[in-house]
């Protein structure tokens, strides 16, 4: 079996270069390392990368020209495509780039005898676009072409646009849709994905999340002295997430012993800024690494994730947030995701009325409950991704999945 990675990710030191620079997918390279080292630990291959990474354009992301790159890891010589940062321009350039690198993966390093899998992260054009262009090039060799599905499309940008890039984007979605026919299996992060993609039975398994089995020594070095008075949210500081509703929300709480923090980049800080004048307990603290995020989130004494539910994209979403929020045995609030499966619920709070003066009554409830309920609550959701959501556990669904296709010799491609 030979395995491959088509997506965007770095491991740790890289990534805080890039993050320097100005990327902010800090959970979509976390998602991507779980998946990749859960792989390995399955399979006992080691995988080899391709990359398009997912830096925004310049000038957001500071360097104009993106160097291609050559790295090893585990015995394996990864790509990293080079191309101009600029928008429109970058997605040709890149396309362009990753067929000329896979057509020499294909050629060098596919196996004739042995299945090839290809899995694809993210719904993008330049990824998708490889679909077709692996079918075309293995010809008779046996493969599978795996899609990993974290967000729909229509919903991976939600920030304001203009006419112009609206148009462009709905292009851009055709171009992916259409790529879809070259698909074998897909891995989505919400059940309803698969009403909206039209997909067989067969074809999929729903993985809403995995936590890194690695990141299990650090969890457990938390301790009850670590735990401060701030409730914390991390992720995309957007309106449509809910976030400024959170701040006024907790405005409204009387106590000065409690303290809001927030992390992330979005089209909402400017407002969070001007909230946090008024209000000096409500503190915008930017982006940090994602190790800082870890050790923040462990010593806080409530995590939030404020996402509205009437939004239609949270039907077709799982926040990966949640995943690592539970993981670091800090109890969780959080909205009634409509992507989030109900055996979750019996491990974090919710929010049963997402008005401002709701989320107030259940931010004040659940901050008078006691310590030791709390730490219980925080302690059982720690134990229950451990076990049951751990990159190991759900790795092996998804190699189950492909090797059910590889067992049915009909199925081969070739």
């Amino acid at each position: 079996m030979k395995i491959f990675w088509i997506g965007g990710v770095v491991e740790d030191n890289d990534f805080k270069v890039m993050l320097q620079n100005g990327n902010t997918q800090i959970a979509a390279n976390k998602t991507q390392l779980n998946y990749i080292e859960g792989i390995e630990d399955v399979t006992g291959k080691s995988v080899k990368i391709l990359n398009s990474h997912f830096e925004p354009a310049y000038p957001k992301y500071k360097k104009l020209f993106i160097k291609k790159r050559k790295w090893i890891r585990k015995g394996q010589e990864n790509i990293d495509i080079g191309f101009i940062n600029i928008p429109i321009f970058k997605y040709i350039n890149k396309s362009i780039a990753l067929k000329k690198e896979m057509k020499k993966i294909i050629k060098y390093n596919t196996s004739d005898k042995e299945m090839n899998i290809f899995f694809i992260y993210a719904m993008t054009a330049p990824l998708m676009l490889l679909a077709p262009f692996i079918k075309k090039y293995m010809r008779n060799k046996k493969y599978t072409i795996c899609l990993i599905v974290p967000d729909l499309p229509e919903f991976m940008n939600m920030s304001k646009q203009s006419k112009l890039k609206e148009l462009l984007l709905k292009i851009n979605r055709k171009v992916i849709y259409s790529c879809l026919k070259y698909i074998d299996k897909y891995v989505l992060f919400a059940e309803s994905m698969v009403d909206y993609l039209k997909l067989s039975t067969n074809d999929y398994i729903v993985i809403e999340g995995m936590v890194n089995l690695k990141e299990r020594d650090k969890i457990e070095s938390t301790t009850k002295s670590s735990k401060k008075d701030y409730i914390m949210y991390a992720g995309g500081i957007n309106e449509k997430y809910g976030v400024l509703n959170l701040a006024k929300a907790f405005h409204e709480i009387k106590s000065n012993n409690i303290e809001l923090w927030l992390y992330g980049k979005g089209d909402a800080v400017d407002k969070i800024e001007d909230i946090s004048k008024e209000d000096r307990r409500i503190k915008y603290k930017g982006i940090v690494s994602n190790d800082k995020i870890i050790q923040l989130e462990k010593e806080a004494k409530l995590l939030v994730n404020p996402r509205p539910t009437n939004e239609e994209y949270t039907k077709y979403s799982f926040p990966s947030k949640i995943m690592e929020y539970m993981v670091s045995g800090t109890p969780v609030l959080t909205t009634r995701l409509l992507g989030m499966p109900t055996e979750y619920y019996d491990y974090i709070y919710c929010f049963n009325d997402e008005s401002i003066e709701g989320m107030n009554k259940t931010l004040v409830a659940i901050l008078n409950r006691s310590t030791e309920e709390l730490e219980n609550k925080g302690n059982s959701a720690k134990k229950f991704v451990l076990e049951n959501k751990n990159n190991k556990v759900q790795v092996r669904k998804i190699i189950d999945l492909i090797t059910r296709r590889m067992k049915n010799a009909s199925s081969y491609h070739g």
